[in-house]
């Protein structure tokens, strides 16, 4: 999966993260050690993290209407991650090519069709923090 200028939200801050997600999901193609899967998984909680309270930062302060909606998918998110968290750490590495395909799913359905439906909101906004 590579990362291509299409896919811009128009917000600089949001797009490059984007960019880093992109980025993991080729790693987590290639990763084949257990302990490269548990990287994966810790870089992804953080990540997660972060990127969505960036996004819901913005769309509190700009007031986005969607913003609930929006919510909801980012706990959904964290709730499929914390799932995969535990089994990893319960030592069940069954979920390793299901989480391959729901990170390669999350990209494509929430950065590219979610995030796209605020592209037109931010357009004509001066983002700042």
């Amino acid at each position: 999966m590579k990362w291509k200028n299409e896919y811009s939200v128009g917000i600089a801050v949001i797009d490059e993260q984007h960019k880093k997600l992109f980025e993991i999901s080729e790693v987590l193609a290639n990763a084949i050690e257990i302990n490269e899967i548990k990287d994966i998984l810790l870089f992804l909680e953080n990540y997660m993290e972060f990127h969505f309270n960036t996004e819901e930062a913005l769309m509190k302060k700009y007031n986005y209407e969607l913003l609930e909606e929006h919510n909801k998918l980012h706990e959904e998110l964290k709730e499929k991650l914390k799932g995969y968290m535990e089994l990893y750490f319960l030592g069940n590495y069954s979920f390793i090519e299901e989480l391959e395909e729901d990170v390669q799913e999350w990209i494509y359905e929430h950065v590219l069709e979610e995030d796209k439906k605020y592209k037109d909101f931010f357009k004509d906004k001066s983002i700042t923090f």
